[in-house]
């Protein structure tokens, strides 16, 4: 059967009426019925199928790319759920990470260092303490200073109170030492600066290196980096001290909770062996708070 390409006008032979592709042109042509009166026509051009082609291989390239994404997410959102709120900071941002991480401490702490020791990759001392610690300080500074100006708003009555309590006190019968506590309730602003950025990095160093301590001692065998992130996150006891005078002490017990509850779940400790931690480690800080070193 002769005919002519309907686009080109070349002259081919096909075996049948139907779809096929002239040789010259490369357009898809349909070759219609002779015996149904039916006209050859051009379906596609050269440039029509290979936008066709080009369109199929984009979609199919899309269609890869969002399977691709989809399974991307998916995993990331498997490892954002490891860990603890602030592990996952990038996906939550700041706010929400802080909001969490402080809540989960206050309000379901063995369940927080849970999420603590299955963190896949974490900072070995994160942020969160150094924000919290630094809070810390800064309201421990303000009550001490606050409060002992308004009890001795010169230097007068600071010395008439040494007169009638330095019997009692042995520590006020040594001038230095009255010299000593006088200046630093009247500290310069360089020295409250430092202090305000220094304690906080110093507080979280040493928990650390105490907590790291006991362990050896009680012969644990969690991850070393455990302790130094226990360490950090523990600073959020230091938020009492927002409470003037009794804000420290509050503080102090609280930590011993949250050590308590967090070396029982790292080490899967009995609870024996966690109170003989804890005893351990309260010894060591109360050890280093006689020394004014956290």
């Amino acid at each position: 059967m002769i005919i002519e390409c309907p686009h080109c006008h070349e002259v081919i032979s096909v075996v049948k009426p139907g779809k096929t592709v002239c040789p010259k042109c490369k357009s898809l042509i349909y070759v219609g019925d002779p015996l149904n009166d039916e006209e050859n026509r051009v379906v596609k051009t050269q440039e029509e199928l290979e936008q066709g082609k080009r369109e199929n291989q984009k979609r199919k390239e899309e269609k890869e790319f969002e399977q691709f994404s989809k399974e991307l997410i998916s995993s990331i959102k498997g490892i954002a759920g490891l860990g603890t709120p602030w592990d996952n900071i990038a996906f939550l941002g700041f706010n929400e990470a802080f909001y969490r991480t402080t809540k989960e401490l206050v309000c379901t702490p063995t369940d927080f260092f849970r999420k603590m020791v299955s963190a896949p990759m974490a900072s070995i001392f994160p942020l969160y303490g150094a924000i919290v610690a630094f809070a810390s300080t800064a309201f421990q500074i303000f009550w001490n200073l606050n409060i002992f100006n308004r009890l001795f708003p010169n230097k007068e009555t600071f010395n008439e109170f040494v007169a009638k309590t330095s019997a009692a006190i042995p520590f006020l019968q040594d001038q230095s030492n009255v010299k000593m506590l006088y200046d630093a309730m009247h500290p310069e602003f360089s020295a409250v600066i430092a202090q305000l950025f220094l304690t906080p990095l110093f507080s979280i160093l040493i928990t650390s290196l105490i907590l790291s301590s006991v362990s050896f001692l009680t012969g644990s065998r969690a991850r070393i980096v455990h302790y130094y992130r226990m360490g950090s996150f523990v600073m959020v006891t230091g938020l009492c001290n927002i409470i003037p005078v009794l804000g420290p002490l509050a503080s102090l017990v609280w930590r011993f909770v949250l050590i308590y509850k967090g070396v029982k779940i790292t080490n899967n400790f009995s609870d024996m062996k966690a109170k003989v931690f804890t005893f351990l480690f309260a010894v060591f800080n109360i050890l280093f708070l006689s020394f004014g070193i956290v």
